[in-house]
């Protein structure tokens, strides 16, 4: 065998073993891959059970829904003080108008009809 020919077998020698380490790499690749998202999953699993069997993590959260429910609920009473301001506010207007057109006696009229039906 030539000096080129030894060369050649030794580069297809080194390629095959260098092949079969790849292999062996990607295989290993694969099974730390694996056993990665085992791990992470169980790690994921204590730290959610860790949070849900906490009482102070679910005392702040009733806290919370807690304080947002009063100043929504607070928000709500506010709006609906402020729609029957508003309506009495015109039901005023408009008597104070029928009033000076008419007195005592307009109003009085204004106010049968709408209890009339």
């Amino acid at each position: 065998m030539s000096a080129t020919e030894e060369a050649a077998a030794a580069l297809r020698a080194s390629m095959a073993i260098n092949q079969g380490q790849q292999t062996l790499t990607e295989e290993s690749r694969l099974l730390l891959a694996a056993m990665l998202r085992d791990e992470m999953r169980v790690a994921v699993a204590e730290g959610i059970e860790a949070v849900l069997t906490n009482e102070e993590v679910w005392a702040k959260v009733f806290a919370v829904l807690q304080r947002q429910a009063t100043e929504r609920t607070g928000r709500f009473v506010l709006g609906g003080l402020t729609v029957v301001l508003r309506k009495a506010l015109w039901v005023g207007v408009f008597a104070l108008i029928a009033y000076s057109i008419g007195g005592w006696s307009l109003l009085k009229a204004i106010w049968a009809a709408a209890n009339k039906g």
